[in-house]
């Protein structure tokens, strides 16, 4: 089964001022207070796998109401810091949010990183930057970055969340168009790299258009059995899946199934959200294949008479389709349940499984993690560790 990051550093994003997780798994089960940075830590994964994907800022940042007028917020310059000094002049939108302490790095400093422990070159770096436009012979103009300025100059100036792999930079997302458009995104001229594949089941689960994009991957190939292995958990008598547009159109259709016993396809929203929740689920982490599966708290809606069942197939079809899974959870449950998945099979699980809790501390939020002889032990004497 293999392993996409081995360990993961964010440093100046959200409520991470500097976070280190030296030891990831194949499946990670991220565990702690309300407001410890769970789901944050999800974000900054889908952030480093799509290597700063504009429309995944965009989403992140309309996922938390976040694209409108920022609030006032701190600027943290360079050393040598530029002459003007008034940020307020250069709106820069939502991405206030992403940086830790609402203190935005300008012109490199202060910026947002993430990535693997101790490998630079495959570093995401996003920071604030001004630039200046520059007259061509032919076309629209070129933007060259700005580190210092006069008053006069200030109006000619645009900035942009500038985004960095490594010391290259691979694109960048005008503020000014995302303030005027709110939803449009403008990269530079060059393209940005897609990264690794990510999928991520929020909270709330998928939305339709998702469902039916994913499911149009998987269905009548060897992943489809996958899918209704899970429904199977919750409804032993399901036979088939199918997407109907009768309803959604616009979004590629509805999921229904096919009950033996029955005449007609059923909704599968009529069953209840456990299945729902299962079919989200397990059609993210089939789509997944050689990439990521991100989960906001994996038990919404799922019995915990379910989930070590549900944990099983998660670890053996991750190790299958070599998918890298991290979710987050706030149940005692379900971290039983993970343990006991990762007991039961021993020959897919051992070595594979890591809880990691987070902890508000004074220097910030720290990781402790957890492998699976420890989680023997904490789960067997009932260890508080929420």
């Amino acid at each position: 089964m293999g392993v996409v990051l081995e360990s993961f550093q964010v440093t100046n994003f959200r409520a991470f001022s500097n976070l280190k997780i030296d030891t990831l798994g194949a499946v990670n089960l991220i565990i702690g207070k309300n407001n410890s940075g769970k789901s944050s830590l999800l974000e900054a994964l889908r952030l480093y796998s799509s290597r700063g994907s504009p429309a995944v800022i965009m989403e992140i940042l309309n996922s938390r109401n976040e694209l409108r007028e920022p609030p006032r917020a701190e600027f943290v310059y360079p050393e040598d810091r530029p002459e003007f000094t008034d940020p307020e002049d250069h709106r820069s939108v939502g991405v206030v949010f992403l940086f830790h302490g609402y203190k935005v790095g300008v012109n490199g400093a202060g910026m947002i990183q993430m990535g693997p422990v101790g490998m630079p070159d495959e570093i995401l770096s996003l920071s604030l930057n001004w630039y200046r436009a520059v007259p061509t012979q032919e076309g629209p103009p070129s933007w060259e970055p700005v580190s210092r300025t006069t008053d006069e100059e200030r109006q000619d100036l645009r900035s942009a969340l500038t985004i960095r792999w490594g010391d290259s930079e691979k694109g960048r997302l005008w503020l000014d168009d995302m303030l005027m458009r709110h939803r449009r995104i403008l990269n530079s001229d060059r393209l940005l790299d897609r990264g690794r594949l990510c999928c991520y089941v929020p909270a709330g689960g998928l939305r339709p258009f998702e469902i039916a994009w994913w499911w149009e991957r998987v269905a009548l190939t060897e992943e489809e059995e996958d899918v209704l292995k899970a429904l199977r958990l919750i409804e032993p008598d399901v036979e088939r899946v199918a997407m109907v547009d009768a309803f959604m159109p616009r979004f590629g259709g509805v999921p229904v199934v096919r009950i033996r016993g029955t005449s007609f396809p059923v909704p599968l929203r009529s069953l209840g959200d456990g299945m729902n929740r299962l079919f989200g689920i397990i059609l993210a982490l089939v789509n997944a294949k050689n990439g990521l599966l991100l989960i906001d708290e994996i038990e919404n809606g799922v019995h915990y008479t379910v989930q070590p069942e549900l944990w099983r197939i998660i670890i053996h079809t991750a190790k299958r389709l070599n998918v890298q899974v991290f979710a987050t959870t706030h149940s005692w449950d379900c971290i039983e349940a993970f343990q006991r998945a990762l007991q039961h099979g021993e020959q897919d699980g051992r070595g594979i499984g890591y809880l990691i809790r987070l902890n508000r501390r004074e220097q910030g939020v720290v990781a402790t993690i957890y492998d699976e002889k420890d989680l023997a032990v904490i789960t067997r004497d009932h260890v508080e560790v929420r």
